[in-house]
């Protein structure tokens, strides 16, 4: 017992640690750029590539009007992990992300591994405060199209393409959903949410995903009342169908690609796995909700491009990307 209190011990020492680090090194940079009234100056800088302003988010806070074009049909996987978590894929036009995260002592550390998570990336802090201030301020992907098909909610008055935040629940699905909704009430202006009687769409849609929201039965079946909204959503799986939730609850149902085919672009894909495919996509749209596949195949990527455009062309709503770079050339080379 001695042990495991001593091991704990440190593990909170060690989280702490990080997550100074951390809040230490943006205030650092903050109040720099702020002294040298640099603001400006950065952020009228039109010909800095994605990845360095990116890396210039961190100093000075991004807007909708740094935002390009959005890019359709890709999501940004894993994103966490990534050297510049959501700003680089905001600056792609990525406006779907995925964030693995762990509860820990009431707040979501970021990371798939004890490595990524010791750069004490918080969900609240790195992910939602910064896309709630800039969905207040307008608009992140507006557009003059009326095509929303690979929207899941478009905001009212007029079209503008809501950015979704997926959060892959790495800890307890009961208790972390139910934090995560108490965070979720936080951001109440930007986030869609369902009242009881309708669902509200806004700027932002929070969706909850992960293997462990399995056993969350308690929350799926628990309809959310008129004093306690509900802003978080959840990321289906094929087995989920069969009980036909309602859409509102799950607009997005996702599973592994490699469950489906065994493909990995280096011949031409078998008629059975083709069906498979096919048979994923038609069975989600059929109950009025979207598709979303992960696994596929990401080297060499030639090989990755290929099996994309093809479950594109099949369909497909959402395609997991984890080279944010190529995704560009991927998806206008597929449409």
């Amino acid at each position: 017992m001695r042990t495991r209190a001593r091991l704990l011990s440190l593990t909170d020492h060690f989280h702490a640690a990080a997550q100074g680090v951390g809040v230490t090194v943006h205030a650092i940079a903050d109040a720099l750029i702020r002294r040298l009234h640099l603001q400006r100056v950065v952020g009228a800088l039109p010909f800095i590539p994605p990845g360095l302003r990116a890396a210039l988010g961190y100093l000075v806070p991004l807007k909708p009007a740094d935002l390009p074009e959005r890019l359709p049909h890709v999501h940004a996987h894993n994103d966490s992990s990534h050297r510049f978590p959501l700003r680089e894929a905001l600056l792609r036009g990525f406006a779907s992300v995925e964030a693995d995260a762990t509860l820990y002592r009431g707040r979501f550390l970021l990371g798939h591994s004890v490595l990524e998570k010791s750069r004490g990336l918080d969900l609240e802090r790195d992910y939602l405060e910064p896309l709630a201030t800039m969905a207040r301020l307008g608009p992140l992907f507006p557009t003059e199209s009326n095509d929303t098909s690979n929207t899941l909610a478009t905001p009212q008055p007029g079209n503008e393409e809501p950015v979704c935040v997926h959060v892959d629940i790495k800890s307890a699905g009961l208790p972390a959903l139910k934090q995560l909704e108490a965070i979720a009430s936080r951001y109440s202006d930007v986030l869609s949410e369902w009242t009881g009687e309708k669902f509200i769409p806004r700027r932002l849609i929070l969706i909850a995903t992960g293997n462990s929201l399995r056993a969350a039965d308690e929350w799926w079946t628990q309809p959310p009342t008129k004093d306690h909204h509900r802003r978080v959503f959840l990321d289906g799986r094929p087995e989920d169908l069969a009980a036909c939730p309602p859409t509102w609850l799950m607009p997005i149902v996702s599973t592994d690609f490699t469950h489906l085919s065994a493909w990995r672009g280096f011949r031409t894909i078998a008629a059975s796995e083709e069906a498979a495919v096919r048979e994923f996509v038609s069975s989600v749209h059929e109950q009025g909700r979207q598709a979303r596949l992960w696994g596929i195949p990401t080297w060499p990527y030639a090989h990755h491009a290929r099996v994309s455009r093809w479950l594109l062309n099949a369909g497909l709503d959402w395609v997991s990307v984890d080279n944010l770079r190529g995704a560009h050339r991927l998806i206008h080379s597929a449409l």
